[in-house]
């Protein structure tokens, strides 16, 4: 038979006026679904005390409050910092508490205590815990040389004159190799400033020019210059440039600097080398001194990352010499796609609110959808074929169909047309027939 619940007081009274009237406890019990047992323990309790044991209360201590041991002004002041200042949780009003003249003295309840104070008090004061996303992936493990590079940032490191500088190092994970290590000067007035996304694309463009090849893809953590604002789906500047040239822009998962532990340590390795922060370089003097020092880790630094052995990083790894995908600058602008871009663009739908004066913006630009639509929400979606935005309406009516503005290929590279510029034949090995 399966656990049912305990007698209800109407059950414990059948029971009993049923017992008297001459029936049998086993046929009671198997009435009520209850155990023989229980129907004769309740007819025992009405035959020795009478029906008012079955309202008898409840044994232990009875139900008081949440705060029940604690003093009554405690919960009362504890309820009154909530009423007053809603935005307050209990760490914040147990701070209060402790330094509290009414209370002084008086033992005072945990935060989890005054937590289930507040949600049963006054649920209304009580925020409502918003669900947090799953964390996204970690970046795919990388397996062979310019397979995927490693890009990243150092910051305010201080140069003569009291200037600062910002380095950017590239990194390959499988090769160890410190492929670029680039100085900005960032000094702006009496602040600094971040690189922009074209200074990144040259360092880029320098690391592929330098080592006559392309990779697979660029992992980057998510600075404004490398990804957009981290807050719109829409790709940032640098990130359509690499799609046009078929290099994958990765992310690393926000605030996790160990998904590209390499370049990260790379930081502190020529930092060692080169003897920073050293603030009588200038930014002219620290690069000659990245430069010497990145083509010794190279060439001859005994390296102790895992696939070297205590080689330096060209000698364990000779294949990085090999490009595995051929670039040239003068090539670039014959292997851009910009195709390739609108179709990117394409697969990522846009959500945008039209301004006051019936406009929204895309990518930097500015483009008026019409006062009709002012303070609507709209989603923006890209037509690859077209090369055009779609701009729809909540109910999906297409309200405006714009031009998509500096996507195509002498915005992206920087670099103009050049007809001339011819790519390597390719060289195919055919099977003989038979």
């Amino acid at each position: 038979m399966a656990a049912r619940a305990p007698l209800t007081q109407a059950e414990k009274e059948r029971v009993y006026t049923e017992k008297l009237r001459g029936r049998s406890l086993t046929a009671i019990a198997a009435d009520l679904g209850c155990a023989l047992a229980t129907a004769r323990k309740w007819w025992r309790v009405a035959r020795d005390h009478g029906r008012t044991a079955f309202q008898q209360p409840r044994r232990g201590r009875a139900p008081t409050g949440v705060l029940s041991r604690f003093a009554p002004q405690v919960t009362q002041r504890a309820l009154a910092l909530k009423r007053a200042h809603p935005r307050w949780g209990p760490d914040r009003v147990l701070a209060d508490l402790r330094h509290d003249a009414v209370v002084a003295g008086l033992p005072l309840p945990t935060r989890s205590r005054l937590a289930l104070l507040f949600k049963t008090v006054c649920p209304d004061l009580v925020a409502t815990p918003r669900p947090h996303p799953p964390p996204p992936p970690a970046p795919a493990p990388v397996t062979a040389v310019h397979e995927c590079w490693q890009l990243d940032m150092q910051d305010t490191l201080p140069l003569a004159d009291g200037r600062q500088a910002t380095i950017c190092t590239i990194r390959d994970p499988v090769g160890a190799a410190i492929l670029m290590a680039r100085a900005f000067d960032v000094t702006d007035g009496d602040r600094t400033r971040r690189l922009t996304w074209q200074e990144v694309r040259e360092v880029i463009r320098s690391t592929c020019s330098r080592w006559a090849t392309l990779p697979d893809a660029i992992q980057t953590d998510h600075e404004v210059c490398l990804g957009g604002h981290p807050t719109d789906p829409a790709p940032g500047r640098l990130t359509l440039w690499l799609v046009g040239l078929g290099v994958r822009h990765v992310f690393i998962r926000p605030h996790t600097p160990t998904d590209q532990a390499h370049v990260e340590r790379s930081h502190r390795t020529l930092d060692g080398f080169v003897g920073l922060p050293d603030p009588r370089l200038d930014v002219a003097e620290l690069q000659h001194r990245l430069d010497t020092e990145r083509d010794l880790h190279n060439q001859v630094f005994a390296s102790r990352a895992r696939d070297c052995s205590g080689r330096p990083p060209l000698v364990a790894h000779p294949e990085l010499l090999h490009a595995r995908r051929p670039y040239r600058l003068e090539w670039e602008r014959q292997l851009f796609d910009e195709q390739r871009v609108y179709a990117y663009v394409a697969t990522i739908p846009l959500t945008r609110k039209v301004s006051c004066t019936g406009q929204l913006t895309l990518g930097g630009k500015v483009y008026s959808v019409g006062r009709r639509y002012r303070h609507h929400l709209v989603t923006v979606q890209g037509d690859a074929m077209t090369r055009e935005w779609v701009v729809s309406v909540a109910e999906g009516t297409v309200v405006k169909r714009m031009p998509m503005l500096e996507m195509d290929s002498t915005t992206l590279t920087g670099i103009p047309d050049n007809p001339t510029a011819q790519l390597p034949p390719i060289q195919l090995t055919l099977p003989l027939a038979a």
